[in-house]
């Protein structure tokens, strides 16, 4: 129950933020059209080719592609919504670039972490497609979601 309370409280602070300080919601809308033009732009193409081939799985490297470069956007976007929400909290005005700059400095790590994120999230949506077809599948997938949202909350 100390989970629900602490989330709960978690949402309250963050809307407090952001009531306070309306320029970071930007963030959000940015990481939103960030992630869908990457996602159509690479994958647009593969649909092409793939149609043109005749032949569906061509469109796969397209997908993996797009939907990690997605990801990497989404959290790209959040780290820096979080920078600039760390600032707003010592008292500064923020700016998009203040946000920016707190991504920017940690790209590398931020594309790490997203390629981990991004291939448990592949792995769990395959296992959940398996386990469509059959009990083992969702016992895996299963245990694999309780452990990606341990990793998540001790990170």
């Amino acid at each position: 129950m100390s989970r629900i309370k602490r989330g709960w409280r978690l949402a309250k602070d963050s809307w407090a933020v952001l009531e306070a300080d309306r320029s970071l919601t930007i963030f959000p809308v940015l990481s939103f059209a960030a992630a869908v033009t990457a996602f159509v732009l690479i994958m647009a193409p593969g649909v092409v080719v793939a149609a043109a081939a005749e032949q569906e799985w061509i469109a796969l490297p397209f997908f993996l592609v797009a939907s990690y470069l997605a990801t990497f956007a989404t959290i790209y976007f959040n780290v820096a919504l979080t920078g600039a929400a760390v600032k707003s909290m010592d008292g500064h005005d923020t700016t998009l670039q203040d946000g920016l700059s707190v991504a920017r400095e940690r790209r590398g790590l931020i594309a790490r972490w997203a390629l981990v994120q991004w291939a448990v999230g592949l792995l769990i949506r395959v296992l959940q497609n398996a386990g469509d077809r059959g009990g083992v599948g969702q016992i895996v997938s299963a245990v694999v979601s309780a452990a990606r949202r341990r990793w998540e909350t001790s990170s």
